[in-house]
């Protein structure tokens, strides 16, 4: 049990480093840029930098949690709970926090936590062929069950940014639905294309945002104003701007420290073990 507690911990380690220190460095980006283009409708003040050890920026509230949820399941996984009694007591812990107002780090770590735990499930439980059918078929009736329960309580329904009690069929049958999807995808060129960007997804995930929001300030300040013509510049821009910067990561230590800092603080590793 000691081991597993050390190896606990060095994980907890690992994942503080790789994901917090790029929260911070990108929080400063974030709103640097934000107050340089000066022309966006949520402007971070700066002194909202003071408090993001409570409350994330913008985007940046993924890595957060992210980073919360793999504390809460290493620590089931450090007492050996049974990963079906794990789903039931995050499924208990998403519908308490709907109806408990708790603080916001516990509130979003224990709404989100049953997602990321559905495709863990989805990866280590075996089921037969016609046993798959069968749960493919039931999601996709609970997902409609979903649309349409969602539909008929009225308001903004279609809004699913957010993870609620009344969209949670939806989001959670989406899960393993769209995984079935991309699994059945054609392995073609456009496939293979983005595929071998999957391993940067950090790294696209966290330039892509300021990358977002200063691009349009250009574009608009260069006379560009067609709404759809924009979305497409900016998609196009930001994507090759992510690219760049992956790039950047591969070829430059400076920047690869920046995306996986971990690695190189190997004096952490061996001070432990000393």
């Amino acid at each position: 049990m000691h081991l597993h507690k050390i190896f606990y911990a060095l994980d907890i380690l690992k994942k503080a480093i790789n994901l917090l220190f790029p929260y911070m460095i990108f929080s400063v980006i974030y709103v640097m840029l934000q107050h340089v283009g000066n022309s966006v409708h949520d402007l971070y003040p700066w002194n909202s930098l003071l408090y993001i050890y409570k409350m994330p920026i913008g985007y940046l509230w993924f890595l957060y949690i992210l980073f919360l949820i793999f504390v809460l399941v290493g620590f089931f996984n450090l007492l050996h709970v049974n990963m079906y009694l794990q789903g039931g007591i995050y499924l208990l812990l998403f519908f308490i926090s709907q109806f408990v107002n708790f603080p916001y780090f516990l509130a979003q770590t224990f709404t989100w936590t049953i997602c990321f735990y559905m495709g863990y499930l989805i990866n280590n439980i075996k089921i037969e062929n016609k046993g798959k059918k069968i749960l493919l078929i039931a999601f996709i009736v609970i997902f409609f069950i979903g649309i349409v329960q969602q539909y008929f309580a009225g308001g903004n329904w279609y809004r699913t940014n957010l993870l609620t009690k009344s969209n949670f069929l939806t989001k959670l049958t989406s899960i393993p639905l769209i995984l079935y999807l991309f699994s059945r995808l054609p392995q073609n060129k456009l496939f293979k294309y983005f595929e071998k960007y999957g391993k940067y997804s950090l790294i696209i995930y966290l330039v892509h945002a300021p990358s977002t929001s200063i691009i349009r300030v250009i574009l608009i300040k260069l006379g560009i104003s067609n709404y759809f013509l924009l979305v497409f510049l900016i998609t196009v821009i930001t994507w090759y701007v992510c690219l760049f910067v992956c790039l950047l990561a591969k070829k430059f230590t400076i920047f690869n420290f920046l995306f996986s800092p971990y690695k190189y603080l190997n004096f952490l590793q061996r001070s432990i073990y000393r």
